[in-house]
Parts: structure tokens; C-alpha cells; sequence
């Protein structure tokens, strides 16, 4: 690969910089938010100025989906640490149902309580819910791209899950089936 950092780079950014944006997104649920980690993820490729370790790299996809991940989940938790409140995601979150807006409104408060909780998991167990709840990866893809066994996403799913189901109990919020 002779290109120019800026060409690979590119090159990069047109094959997947959707779906990094997507994952950062269904995550976060404000625009702004995942284009800033869409930014993030890249000049950290290119900050580290070291092509060659693209060479390592068997599944780009996996690797800059894992990295979108890691990088919304510790902007969530930075927001969380400094005491910004989420409510921010309400106005963005997609609503289901345009004609009931109550059902609007308790759906967003319902995906702000989520993503706050999921700022209190530990980093790992949050990122195997977010591939697996939010961008929709079965347990072989997550286990391929994390590089676990598929019964260690099952075990660490169910954790985390508890674990939420914990979290937003302790807060007195109703969980939606």
C-alpha cells in the first residue's frame, strides 16, 4: 500500500464512515455528538500515523465499529462524570409514533434513562450491549469482533442486562417491554 496517509485515510472514511457515524448515533442519539466521534475516530487513525499497523487490521469494519463504540461510550460517560444532563438526546431521539406525543415523551425519557445507564457498566459489558441492542449484531458477530467466545457474550450480556435492570430500578424509571 504506497498512498499517502490522507489517500488511505480517505479511502477509509468513504467505505465506512456511515457506519461509524450510525453506531456512534444509535448510541448517543444526538447528530452533533456521533459526527464528533466520527471526527474522533478517524484523526485518532490518522494521529497515529502509523499505516502500517492497517496491516494488522483483518476486518476493518469490526475494528472502526468497535472503535465508535468505545469512543460514544466514554463521551457518555464523560457527561455523566461531569454532571451534564442528557435530556439534550430527547429532542433528537426518532419517535415511533408522531400522533401521541405522551408516548413521544416517555419513549425519549426512557432512551436518555438507558444511555445513562449504560454510562455506569463497566466499559466491556457496555460495549457488548451496544453492538448487540443498539447495532443490532448477532452473538457470532460480536463475539468475532470482540474477540470472545460466543458463551463469554452470552454471560457478559446477561450481566449487563442485570446490571441495567439494577441501575434503573435504583432510579425509580419503568421498564418498557
Amino acid at each position: 500500500m504506497d498512498q499517502q496517509p490522507a489517500d488511505w485515510l480517505s479511502a477509509l472514511v468513504d467505505q465506512y464512515g456511515r457506519m461509524v457515524l450510525t453506531t456512534a448515533y444509535r448510541i448517543l442519539g444526538r447528530r452533533e455528538e456521533a459526527e464528533d466521534v466520527l471526527q474522533d475516530v478517524f484523526l485518532k487513525l490518522l494521529g497515529t500515523g502509523n499505516r502500517r499497523a492497517g496491516g494488522g487490521i483483518r476486518d476493518w469494519g469490526a475494528f472502526l465499529r468497535t472503535m465508535a463504540s468505545r469512543s460514544a461510550i466514554d463521551r457518555l460517560r464523560r457527561k455523566r462524570k461531569e454532571g451534564r444532563d442528557l435530556a439534550l438526546a430527547r429532542g433528537n431521539m426518532p419517535s415511533p409514533q408522531a400522533n401521541d406525543p405522551g408516548r413521544i415523551v416517555s419513549r425519549q425519557g426512557q432512551a436518555s434513562d438507558l444511555r445513562q445507564a449504560i454510562a455506569e457498566l463497566p466499559a466491556r459489558d457496555a460495549e457488548v450491549f451496544s453492538l448487540r441492542y443498539l447495532d443490532d449484531l448477532s452473538y457470532d458477530q460480536i463475539a468475532a469482533q470482540m474477540r470472545l467466545s460466543v458463551n463469554q457474550v452470552g454471560v457478559i450480556l446477561h450481566r449487563a442486562r442485570r446490571r441495567l435492570r439494577e441501575i434503573l430500578d435504583r432510579r425509580g424509571v419503568e421498564q418498557g417491554e
